[in-house]
């Protein structure tokens, strides 16, 4: 695997967002989203959903 095209790919994403959070389903993606956040010092939050979830439960 190209890491360097894996994070580019990353970015790329992260740059056509209109939001900062990224809520996902996937396990490996959620880790995959803040590797890239982590290597390219971007500011976005990244959840995975139930984590998401909980957290709105907990607010009620």
């Amino acid at each position: 695997v190209n890491s360097s095209l894996s994070i580019k790919i990353g970015k790329k994403i992260f740059d056509e967002l209109e939001t900062q959070d990224i809520i996902s389903s996937c396990p490996l993606c959620v880790f995959n989203y803040r590797y890239v956040n982590y290597k390219t010092q971007s500011e976005y939050k990244t959840k995975y959903i139930t984590d998401y979830l909980l957290e709105a439960l907990k607010k009620e």
